[in-house]
């Protein structure tokens, strides 16, 4: 079986902007820049897929709204954050903690095309009942001089660009 998941929850973080919380926004940031460095965290429910279930792949995809032409080739990086947050109430100030190394990472793209990370490892625990506390994206070389990108968020108008898990899996 495959599902197809849009967030539960999503919100940016800005590092000047330490107690702001961005949550009702329409776009998720990414931005290495070392003087308003900015992170995007997002979470799905899994409950749907059975206890046990083995999952095949997962694929979380982030689409651009706006895309800055130096950001191109630029590396943007998913980790498992395990700690718990919320979409109103999350900042720079009290972001979660995230696993290292990072799950996945990926080359942002010329033009306003699609970008996915494998999840599955992270899918699978949490299926296998590890706590489901979402992802966290950003530059994976944070504190250097670039673009930011503008992915949608669960808010935005388009939802044909809305951030999405797709998870295959087989039930026990």
């Amino acid at each position: 079986m495959t599902i197809d998941l849009t967030p539960v929850a999503d919100s940016t973080v800005k590092s000047n902007q330490g107690s702001a919380n961005l949550g009702a926004s329409e776009e998720l940031h990414v931005d290495p820049n070392p003087s308003a460095t900015e992170r995007s965290l997002l979470r799905f429910d899994l409950s749907t897929i059975p206890s046990g279930s083995a999952v095949f792949e997962a694929t979380l995809t982030l689409c651009p709204v706006v895309i800055n032409s130096t950001a191109v080739g630029r590396m943007h990086h998913v980790h498992r954050v395990v700690e718990t947050w919320t979409e109103l109430g999350v900042s720079w100030t009290n972001q979660p903690l995230v696993l290292e190394p990072p799950t996945d990472q990926t080359a942002v793209l010329a033009g306003l095309f699609c970008i996915s990370f494998d999840v599955t490892d992270d899918a699978q625990a949490w299926v296998d009942g590890t706590l489901n506390f979402g992802f966290q994206v950003g530059d994976a070389n944070e504190n250097t001089s670039g673009a930011g990108m503008r992915y949608a968020s669960r808010e935005n108008i388009n939802s044909s660009r809305h951030p999405q898990l797709s998870i295959t899996y087989e039930v026990p």
